[in-house]
């Protein structure tokens, strides 16, 4: 079997959201008659994340609807619709409702956080750099900006030494917190340094068992050739966290190089079924199918 590598860094996303009080009528379920009862949009944010994080997304996309149907310029509301589409890729989408959110509070910190995330996925680092900035003469203290917001644009763009000096400041700020430490590992699995990077990501994981940092520890045993371990890193950040594209893919990688195809072609058609249009996953079923091919 020759190896199929995966070169590519996957960042991670953290989860973050302000909480205002407002109060709007809804019901999370399909086919029911208007909704009667009043809740804080901050319970109905809650439940639509818990929605999302169980593999739930339409159940927990609809709350975000309802939430902006009743008020449309909830920016509560905004960042987190904004969200759901960027994890999907739909970044324009995204872009619109976050600009929406921006425009109608200027000085909410998360809004312009959640910009420079989704520039930085759009490829577009200097508009990202201008919203973290922002995000910084907003509120310079905090945390969130600097690690997954300064921290992994400077990772992407390759300037390591910024990078570091905005994840420590986010260490500085916040102390032991596993989306510090798991940006440190990226940092360092960039750097080359695996052991380093390694120790990050299951400081990460034993500070939060719902960490991101499941992801970067994948890639980095996938390309060290440890296959097991990074199937059992990939299938546990899906038992634990929830299911996401690019950890398909890296798990289809991790069963194709050991062997399992048709682990592998599952795994990619998972990945897939979340993102129809991720190149990674399309190139990797097509090996598989290839492989498979050839063995009948």
């Amino acid at each position: 079997m020759p190896r199929v590598r995966l070169d590519f860094l996957i960042l991670s996303i953290g989860f973050t959201c302000a909480f205002c009080v407002v109060f709007l009528s809804l019901t999370p379920f399909r086919n029911e008659p208007a909704p009667v009862a009043i809740h804080r949009s901050s319970d109905v944010a809650i439940t639509a994340f818990n929605y999302f994080n169980t593999g739930e997304f339409e159940r927990g996309i609809r709350l975000f609807d309802t939430m902006l149907a009743v008020d449309p310029d909830n920016i509560e509301a905004l960042r987190m619709r904004a969200h759901t589409f960027r994890y999907f890729g739909k970044y324009q989408e995204a872009e619109s409702l976050l600009l929406r959110a921006a425009e109608a509070d200027p000085s909410d910190v998360v809004t312009f956080i959640e910009l420079g995330k989704l520039y930085r996925n759009m490829s577009r680092y200097d508009d990202s750099e201008k919203a973290l900035l922002h995000a910084v003469e907003l509120k310079p203290d905090y945390g969130d900006i600097y690690d997954y917001g300064l921290g992994y644009l400077y990772i992407e763009t390759g300037d390591l030494k910024k990078a570091e000096e905005a994840i420590t400041r986010a260490l500085k700020l916040r102390g032991e917190h596993h989306f510090t430490y798991n940006a440190f590992g990226d940092l360092y699995r960039m750097q080359g340094e695996n052991r380093k990077a390694e120790d990050a990501f299951l400081h990460s994981i034993a500070l939060d068992a719902r960490s991101e940092a499941y992801i970067g520890l994948g890639f980095l045993y996938l390309n060290e050739d440890r296959f097991e371990d990074a199937i059992n890193a990939f299938k546990r950040y899906l038992n634990n966290v929830r299911p996401k594209s690019e950890v398909y893919t890296g798990l289809g990688y991790a069963y194709l190089n050991n062997g399992e195809l048709e682990n592998a072609r599952t795994a990619f058609l998972d990945a897939l079924s979340l993102q129809s249009d991720l190149e990674s996953a399309k190139n990797g079923l097509a090996q598989v199918e290839i492989l498979l091919s050839s063995t009948e």
